[in-house]
């Protein structure tokens, strides 16, 4: 039997499929950390690659399967790093903070989105910059307020 590249045998396990079809699994366990690699190659349908936590949690998968490629990542922080670009291209982005957010940006930034702009904030909401313009290319602008509306400024211009 083959080692590892920890120098240990792994175990190899035959099974089948659901279908039928013929399965292996091959697991090692790292001396150190405690973690364990399977490697599982079941038929044309899906191959799979999972590092395990010593408690048996699921830390890294990569699954195989016939649309391609899918990675699943667990752990206390992960970190991308990019000396140049770093693209992310997908039909739906979906992120999601259970607590703050932050999104620091040393240079422009440029937002242009395709459809409609929707935004929903719980609390208050503040915009400051330098200098601010608001334009409606077609339509109105609308401003509703459930209280007062209040402008401040050295001077208020209307239909100059």
């Amino acid at each position: 039997m083959p080692t590892s590249v920890l120098g240990i045998a792994p175990l190899s396990v035959p099974h089948s499929n659901e279908d039928g079809t013929p399965s292996v699994t091959a697991v090692v366990r790292g001396p150190v950390s405690g973690r364990t690699v399977e490697v599982s190659a079941s038929g044309p349908a899906e191959d799979r690659l999972v590092v395990r936590a010593p408690d048996g949690e699921v830390e890294l998968a990569i699954r195989l399967t016939s649309e391609g490629p899918v990675l699943s990542v667990r752990g206390a922080q992960l970190e991308l790093y990019a000396s140049q670009t770093l693209r992310l291209s997908c039909d739906r982005l979906e992120l999601e903070s259970r607590s703050d957010a932050r999104l620091d940006i040393g240079g422009d930034l440029r937002t242009i989105v395709g459809g409609a702009r929707s935004e929903t904030i719980m609390g208050r909401s503040e915009t400051e910059a330098h200098a601010a313009a608001l334009r409606a290319r077609r339509g109105n602008v609308e401003i509703q307020a459930n209280d007062d509306v209040r402008i401040d400024g050295e001077r208020i211009w209307l239909n100059r």
